[in-house]
């Protein structure tokens, strides 16, 4: 019964509730549960004679997912033989490593399922080919997911090498790769041979392509869309091309099967392309246009046949208005209604009003994720209200620099608006699942809104400059919110050291401090973290020019501070 209560709760509170009790200690220990959990390592030396791998190698526990940041390797392996056979996921950003090293540590994870080189470019580009290079070659044959994030130079032995590992490749991503590479040629040669390479996987089950950030050409395009029996699921890429051209319109024919697509940053695709797609893939789940600023009414109010979509987002997309947004998620019958949308993301479109957001919070009951950043004509005390009263289910707000919104919106007080149907006010306090409020930016908010929010289950706040919070708001905020992990309140002039203590002293889960810019902060604030912080990781106190280098130095005495972002260059805290 444990176990089936735990499978509602987030990671982190499944971690939190088995410090409480043995039963509840031995419930996280569940397989399913453990696969959640991931380790990060940043900064170290991994060597089996130094903490924390010494450490390490002490626990029962085994890790499933690992995420190691400019981390140096040594030659010892102790840890890869111990927990080598549960690993699934591996992620190296920035790594020293070296290439034996490198497939040392992979032939110790027969059962790894995904890898992610992040900026590993000292590592491939010191790659060599040799001759007997495929006989020390790792089996991995239940590698599923392959991604290149941020990769200046790939070259094509070494793609093929590391695309060979996987016979039942599922996932490739090439995101944000070779934008700093001089050599156009290049750039050229290792895209055609990547996709060329697909036409392999066409045949055995490969569905997900994702080349968000990556500069493809039509020419590029065009031989994707010619690959015999490639029909992926899910495709990720930024259209920096021209549309007259073939390529893209030929690939987004023959991809039909599509449930998620992502053109984000796309600022050549048209209307035309928009009308394409929603008469192609009807069984799409995940449109994503973000920064699409060609579409306009036309292109979107085709979305009206996408019948089984579930997440819409086209934040930036300025030449949307009202009129044409609706018609597409409305449409002229019931049965065109987008009543299942989970997640909607409109930020940063002032084409909308009032209007549009009133009719979504009456239409889409069952969103989870709302994102209004920046939507400053279309989000006010009014519509915010409509929020708090029919969007139970939300799990994620963000309003930020929305300036119209105050304490009258947030939690009803001195709130009066004639086109008001409902016979009292609603409190933000109804939505009791949010787990993310973004409220930064918004000035007219005080300690009477902080009053209201009673969150159980809120990780992260962020209220960066709102001038009118004080200590009095951040002791209730502290009292009943007591699942924060990450708060920002960067240029809050009125936060003081009573307010650091408050945080630190209540908050026994927070994991992330920002207060960049609290002048009022002094090195009481620093002797507060020290003496109630025992799981932070992450400290920035930048432009809080009352506290001292001696009092940041005592920073050491906090063995779970990993990250600290002050005034100097550098703090020895070791």
């Amino acid at each position: 019964m444990i176990i089936k209560i735990f499978s509602y709760l987030h990671p982190s509170d499944i971690e939190a509730a088995s410090s409480t009790c043995l039963r509840f200690f031995e419930a996280s220990k569940y397989y399913r549960f453990m696969d959640q959990r991931l380790l990060s390592l940043h900064k170290i030396n991994f060597t089996e004679y130094e903490p924390p791998i010494s450490h390490l190698l002490e626990t029962e526990r085994y890790f499933s997912n690992i995420t190691l940041y400019v981390v140096r390797f040594s030659d010892y392996n102790h840890f890869w033989c111990k927990f080598g056979r549960f690993v699934k996921s591996l992620t190296l950003k920035m790594c020293i490593v070296k290439k034996d090293k490198f497939l040392q540590i992979l032939s110790f994870l027969p059962n790894l399922e995904t890898l992610t080189l992040y900026d590993c470019n000292e590592l491939l580009n010191r790659w060599q080919e040799e001759i007997f290079e495929d006989m020390i070659k790792p089996s991995l044959p239940k590698l599923k997911r392959i991604n290149f994030q941020k990769i200046t130079i790939l070259k094509p032995h070494v793609f093929d090498y590391l695309f060979d590992m996987a016979p039942k490749l599922e996932y490739l991503e090439i995101s944000e790769c070779f934008t700093d590479c001089t050599d156009a040629v290049a750039r050229v040669k290792i895209i055609d041979h990547a996709i060329q390479s697909l036409s392999k996987k066409a045949k055995k089950g490969f569905k997900c392509l994702n080349l968000l950030g990556t500069h493809i050409d039509d020419i590029a395009l065009l031989k994707l869309a010619e690959i015999p029996d490639l029909k992926l699921n899910q495709l990720s890429l930024t259209f920096t091309g021209r549309i007259t051209n073939p390529g893209m319109l030929d690939l987004l024919k023959v991809q039909t099967n599509l449930t998620t697509l992502d053109l984000s940053d796309s600022m050549n695709l048209l209307d035309y392309c928009l009308m394409l797609i929603c008469s192609k893939m009807p069984h799409l789940k995940q449109l994503k246009l973000k920064r699409c600023v060609m579409i306009t009414d036309i292109g979107i109010r085709e979305i009206v046949h996408l019948k089984n979509l579930l997440v819409l987002d086209i934040t930036g997309c300025e030449r949307i208005s009202d009129k044409g947004f609706l018609e597409g998620v409305k449409g002229q019958k019931w049965c065109q209604w987008k009543e299942y949308l989970e997640e909607l993301y409109i930020g940063s479109t002032n084409g909308f009003t009032e209007y549009t957001l009133s009719m979504v919070t009456s239409m889409f009951l069952y969103l989870t994720k709302l994102d209004v950043s920046s939507s400053g004509n279309c989000i006010t005390d009014y519509t915010m209200q409509l929020i708090n009263k029919n969007l139970l289910n939300l799990r994620f707000l963000n309003a930020e620099c929305c300036g119209k919104i105050s304490d009258a919106g947030i939690c009803a007080e001195g709130f009066i608006d004639e086109r008001c149907t409902f016979s009292y006010p609603y409190r933000i306090s109804r939505l009791k699942g949010l787990r993310i409020l973004r409220l930064s930016g918004i000035y007219q908010i005080s300690d009477v809104s902080l009053r209201h929010f009673r969150f159980l289950e809120l990780k992260e706040l962020t209220m960066a400059r709102c001038q009118l919070i004080t200590e009095v708001g951040i002791e209730f905020l502290s009292k009943y919110c007591p699942s924060l992990e990450y708060i920002d309140f960067t240029e809050c002039q009125n936060i003081n050291d009573y307010c650091i203590e408050l945080i630190t002293s209540y908050l026994q889960r927070l994991l992330c401090l920002r207060v960049i810019c609290c002048n009022q902060l002094t090195d009481l604030s620093v002797d507060s973290v020290v003496a109630n912080c025992t799981r932070i990781k992450t400290l920035y106190i930048r432009g809080c020019n009352l506290i001292t280098y001696e009092a940041l130095q005592t920073l050491s005495k906090v063995s779970s501070l990993k990250n600290i972002y002050t005034n100097y260059e550098t703090v020895d805290i070791n």
